[in-house]
């Protein structure tokens, strides 16, 4: 069960959503080390009752799970998890089966999610409080069909919600520009969202193939001979 929490102190103001102090978030450099995850990994396990180990490489560190627990959990075989876990392997997780096509084929976890936004905002209403105004913003979308389709799907959510707090708030339902074909889409897909939002990052990475969070190992030396592509001196500024 999810569950959004918009009381008054995470609320700032009726459209500004505060779940942290800006200066409690977390900088690149106080992210913890590999030892530190493989302790908060234990401590994981240890409240799931399922043993978890972690290997550290070079690079990154790969988790092993103990499947005869998890299935006895899940109520499954081992072998079924184990070609489910298979089934769910993606050799680029990027480019993968991530953002809106994830609430196409599971749109159980959108409901989810806007419906837990949708309460906690009602909840807030109902105290007397300014109600906040979500802004839904669907991610990684292409084309209008994706948008349309999970819209469909919050704006129901919503109308459940409503009915059984037995009031309604405003809200918005947007996307986020991350995506080539989604800018050059980008008129038929304000047809259907109520905003949009840019994601320079994916943009980056899907437009020029380069990565900005690595780019700087190699961008300079373009730059001083004279490739003259303003799109890489963009991505050197971040």
């Amino acid at each position: 069960m999810e569950h959004k929490d918009f009381s008054p102190w995470r609320v700032k103001s009726k459209s500004e959503f505060k779940l942290h102090d800006i200066d409690t978030l977390p900088k690149a450099k106080d992210l913890p080390s590999s030892e530190e995850w493989q302790s908060t990994l234990k401590k994981l396990g240890d409240k799931l009752n399922t043993r978890v180990t972690v290997a550290l490489g070079k690079s990154k560190g790969s988790i092993t799970i103990d499947f005869a627990s998890v299935a006895e959990a899940a109520g499954v075989g081992i072998e079924t998890l184990k070609r489910r876990a298979n089934e769910l392997h993606e050799f680029n997780p990027m480019l993968g089966h991530r953002g809106c096509r994830l609430g196409v084929t599971y749109p159980e976890i959108y409901e989810m999610q806007a419906r837990a936004i949708f309460e906690a905002a009602c909840d807030v209403a109902g105290q007397g409080g300014e109600a906040p105004v979500p802004e839904i913003m669907i991610p990684l979308v292409a084309t209008r069909r994706e948008l349309e389709i999970l819209k469909a799907l919050v704006d129901g959510t919503a109308a459940e919600v409503f009915a059984e707090k037995g009031r309604a708030v405003a809200y918005h339902v947007g996307t986020m520009i991350e995506l080539p074909r989604a800018a050059l889409m980008a008129g038929q897909i304000a047809e259907v969202g109520e905003f949009f939002s840019f994601g320079t990052n994916d943009l980056t990475q899907t437009t020029l193939g380069v990565s900005r969070d690595d780019a700087s190992r190699f961008l300079n030396p373009y730059v001083e001979k004279g490739f003259g592509l303003m799109a890489l001196k963009w991505v050197l500024k971040g």
